[in-house]
């Protein structure tokens, strides 16, 4: 059986996600932050470097992630200016890239949707391994 979380509001997602890591290879709070991170994770996945295991595919998804997540700190600036759908891809991104670069799928997903029956959004979280 599928375990939900369901939070009302996320406020702050470097907290959120703080609550549930584990070990996390990064999580970003300013758009500095993302850009030093971001040159240190691809320089680390190549040859000789911490996340050489990374495959190609994943590379991709990894590279892919960090650009949306630049891209949402380009629109808005920062964590605070972000609306909660923002907030959630952010938080979305960064789980992925963190189970990626730790080899093992221990990430949270997070929805901000309207559950059957009302129009107030509402954030839910959960297990990727759960839909899995």
């Amino acid at each position: 059986m599928k375990k939900l979380i369901t939070l009302a509001l996320v406020l702050s997602l470097p907290v959120f996600h703080a609550a549930f890591a584990k070990e996390k290879v990064f999580n970003v709070d300013t758009r500095e932050s993302l850009a030093a991170d971001s040159q240190n994770i691809r320089s680390e996945m190549r040859k000789g470097g911490r996340y050489e295991f990374v495959q190609t595919k994943e590379r991709g998804q990894v590279d892919d992630a960090l650009a949306e997540m630049g891209a949402l700190f380009d629109r808005y600036g920062s964590i605070g200016a972000m609306n909660q759908d923002a907030k959630i891809k952010l938080f979305n991104d960064q789980e992925l890239v963190n189970a990626i670069l730790t080899r093992r799928d221990e990430r949270i997903v997070c929805k901000n949707e309207a559950p059957l029956g009302s129009h107030i959004r509402v954030t839910t979280c959960h297990a990727h391994a759960d839909d899995v």
